[in-house]
């Protein structure tokens, strides 16, 4: 099994966990923390939903922080973000996968999609999908989101 709650795979990697507890420290947030598969009947390679979901289950923790933008003033809501970061293992299946359901559910908000960045040089493909990953993160850049490396990026 791959992408189920208690698996070696679904665990944070050590030290990404000691970054964000770092930045969040230094910034005074609180880091928002969503767990993906949850669902014992299917795998979850992104963020927001089973690849197989027919009960229609959808992490609403995430969708709801993202949406909590106040659209009508610009104005953030007590989350106070800019930017949606998104990074991690692996960029030809979680990764492409997390991104493009976030995108699916966004879609005619382009004021939401325009703050998503992709940390390009912070994932990788799984070898042999090298093109998936292309042309996922192409995808990605037509419908208005930022492929970015990390040391680019501003937080």
């Amino acid at each position: 099994d791959h992408c189920i709650a208690g698996t070696p795979g679904w665990n944070l990697e050590t030290q990404l966990m000691q970054m964000v507890t770092f930045h969040s420290a230094v910034r005074n947030v609180d880091p928002i923390f969503a767990f993906k598969g949850t669902d014992r009947y299917s795998e979850m390679y992104g963020i927001l939903e089973p690849e197989y979901n027919p009960n229609g289950i959808v992490t609403k923790v995430i969708l709801d922080a993202i949406a909590s933008f106040d659209q009508s003033t610009g104005d953030l809501n007590a989350m106070k973000w800019d930017k949606i970061v998104i990074g991690g293992e692996a960029a030809s299946h979680c990764l492409a996968e997390s991104t493009a359901q976030t995108l699916r559910r966004f879609t005619g908000h382009p004021e939401i999609i325009q703050r998503i960045y992709v940390l390009e040089d912070c994932t990788s493909p799984v070898a042999g999908y090298e093109q998936q990953m292309k042309d996922a993160f192409d995808d990605f850049k037509r419908q208005g989101a930022n492929i970015v490396k990390s040391t680019d990026l501003i937080l």
